[in-house]
């Protein structure tokens, strides 16, 4: 199985011209082999606002204002250039969507065109946390975005949200983003990954001081019994 969870895209803050290079370097992975399964959490801070009007999060803070038109009609020839990429190369496609606290009404709105296109292979449902399972592998996405989201409470949260899919597993991972820097933990066996982003700096991430961030996205690669290896993009 392979993962792309490019969280904390910013598109608006990032443009075509800035992923281009990325999108390249996936696609040369996914047409590497054909995989059994690819799995592409969608949301997470992909769009910089939630308003094509003004420059607001979800929460109606202000911020820096960007061309969300733009914004949009280039995440979605991206979106739709991976997705059919992926249908292309593997047995079973899934479009998973994560709220992030940029742009949750827009990114769902969006994802809407993406379950129109793709179909049944889109999980549009609108919950904080989701999990998927391949063989003795499980993995629980979740912006991390509240006070509460420390590596050790996301750790506990796992086997309380999704007992079912923590039981069976070997591999647990949780995978959060937000504060697109790279830090991991490991919980009472459950590795706990704040993701790495290859957006810009932004003027919050320059105000908590995550300027030395590494620019990059990660992939993961599963067998049926454990992960292969991370895939820095």
């Amino acid at each position: 199985m392979l993962e792309i969870p490019l969280f904390d895209m910013h598109w608006g803050i990032n443009h075509m011209s800035d992923y281009k290079v990325v999108l390249n370097e996936i696609l040369e992975l996914i047409e590497s082999k054909h995989w059994a399964k690819i799995v592409i959490p969608f949301g997470q801070d992909f769009f910089h606002n939630d308003s094509i009007v003004n420059g607001h999060t979800t929460k109606g803070t202000v911020i820096d204002k960007v061309d969300m038109v733009k914004a949009i009609r280039e995440g979605k020839t991206f979106m739709c250039t991976l997705i059919e990429s992926a249908i292309k190369n593997s047995n079973e496609v899934s479009v998973v969507y994560s709220c992030g606290n940029h742009d949750a009404s827009i990114s769902w709105m969006f994802i809407q065109v993406l379950k129109e296109r793709y179909g049944d292979i889109v999980d549009d449902s609108f919950k904080f946390r989701k999990c998927v399972a391949f063989g003795k592998n499980a993995i629980m996405f979740t912006h991390g975005n509240s006070k509460q989201a420390t590596a050790k409470n996301l750790a506990h949260i796992f086997p309380i949200a999704f007992p079912m899919e923590f039981g069976l597993a070997e591999v647990r991972e949780v995978h959060a983003g937000h504060l697109h820097h790279e830090a991991e933990a490991d919980i009472f066996g459950v590795m706990v990954r704040r993701l790495s982003s290859g957006t810009d700096t932004t003027e919050w991430t320059d105000k908590e001081d995550y300027v030395g961030a590494h620019k990059r996205f990660m992939l993961f690669e599963y067998d049926v019994n454990k992960l292969r290896a991370i895939h820095y993009i």
